[in-house]
C-alpha cells in the first residue's frame, strides 16, 4: 500500500561560540547585564572636570545688500523667412518656380539648364532648385577669377563657391568665395 518515506532527523544545533570577551575572562561567564554594566561603567568619567563659563554670542555686523544687476537681454537679430540669399519676395518666387517644375520630366528640366549654360547634373530635387533658382534669380556667370568654372550657389549662406575647372587634360583649381553681390546674374531664358 502505501511506502513510508524516511526523513531525516535534524541535528541539534551547535552550541554558540564563545565571544572574545569570555575567551579572555574564563573565569567569569558573560551575561546581558555583566555586560550592560561593564559598558556603563566604562563610560562614566572618575573624576569630575570643572565646567567652564558659557561662552558669550557675538552678533555678527550686518552684510551689506550688494545690488546684482538685472541680466541684459542679448540682441537676436530677426531671421529672414527664408535661406539667406534670398529676399522674401525673392524666396517666395523661388517657391512658386519650384512647384511649377516639380510637374517636368528630368529631360527637360536638363534642356532647360541646357539652354542657360547651367550645370545639368544631379537628380530629380536637383534639377528642380537649379532650374526655381536660376528663374529666380539668373543665369550664374562664369567665375570672375579663374574664368573657366562655374560658382556653386550656396543658399543657406548666400554666397557662391567656384572649385575650379577641368581643361583638356588637367583640373585648374580655384577655391574662390563671392558674395551675393559680387556676381551679377543675366536674365533666365524659358
Amino acid at each position: 500500500m502505501g511506502k513510508k518515506v524516511a526523513t531525516k532527523k535534524k541535528a541539534p544545533a551547535p552550541a554558540p561560540a564563545p565571544t572574545k570577551s569570555a575567551k579572555k575572562n574564563k573565569s567569569k561567564p558573560i551575561n546581558k547585564k555583566t555586560q550592560v554594566t561593564t559598558k556603563t561603567k566604562a563610560k562614566q568619567p572618575t573624576k569630575a572636570k570643572a565646567k567652564a563659563p558659557p561662552k558669550k554670542i557675538v552678533p555678527a555686523p550686518p552684510k551689506k545688500a550688494v545690488k546684482v544687476p538685472p541680466p541684459k537681454k542679448a540682441k537676436v537679430p530677426k531671421k529672414p523667412s527664408g535661406p539667406l540669399g534670398y529676399t522674401e519676395t525673392e524666396y517666395q518666387t523661388f517657391k512658386d518656380f519650384k512647384e511649377k517644375y516639380h510637374d517636368y520630366g528630368n529631360q527637360a528640366l536638363k534642356d532647360l539648364l541646357r539652354k542657360n549654360m547651367q550645370s545639368m547634373s544631379g537628380n530629380k530635387d536637383e534639377l528642380i532648385y537649379k532650374c526655381a533658382d536660376g528663374a529666380t534669380l539668373g543665369q550664374i556667370p562664369r567665375c570672375p577669377k579663374c574664368f573657366g568654372g562655374r560658382p556653386k550657389w550656396d543658399h543657406l549662406k548666400g554666397t557662391y563657391h567656384c572649385s575650379g575647372y577641368r581643361d583638356d587634360t588637367d583640373f585648374h583649381n580655384c577655391h574662390t568665395n563671392f558674395k551675393k553681390e559680387e556676381l551679377t546674374r543675366t536674365p533666365w531664358i524659358h
